[in-house]
């Protein structure tokens, strides 16, 4: 269960990749894609957002609730945590649990890849692309 929750988790506190994805602004015809999100770009699009993660239950399988008073809340059908997010003034958006990666802070950089799609970076290099990403908190979490 531990291996499947870092992996599910490690999809949360991300952004998301379909056309449903929730945009702080629109693009401008000159956009270049991909980018990394400034700051403030972070801050207008996570806040007060619910991000899903593929599993063995469809696209929705695991939902990760960002409040806008920096909480998170994860759930999936066998795992479920709390925590706490930032957003830093380089844009880097910093998730720590309390039970996932024994409660260590990690911060991954957003990237806008199309004017309606997000990923993150994690540190160790590796692309997160979650499933979808919806305004409010739909699933009451």
């Amino acid at each position: 269960m531990r291996l499947v929750l870092v992996a599910l988790v490690a999809l949360t506190g991300c952004a998301a990749t379909n056309s449903s994805t929730q945009t702080s602004a629109p693009a401008s015809a000159s956009q270049q894609y991909p980018h990394q999100l400034t700051a403030a770009e972070v801050r207008a699009t996570m806040p007060n957002s619910t991000e899903y993660a593929l599993g063995n239950y469809g696209p929705k399988t695991y939902a990760t609730y960002y409040s806008a008073n920096g909480h998170i809340h994860f759930k999936g059908p066998d795992a479920e945590d709390t925590g706490t997010f930032r957003i830093t003034d380089d844009g880097q958006m910093c998730t720590k649990y309390q039970q996932y990666r024994s409660g260590q802070e990690t911060c991954q950089t957003v990237w806008r890849t199309a004017p309606d799609e997000l990923e993150t970076h994690l540190p160790d290099g590796k692309v997160v692309k979650p499933a979808a990403w919806s305004a409010g908190n739909p699933e009451g979490l």
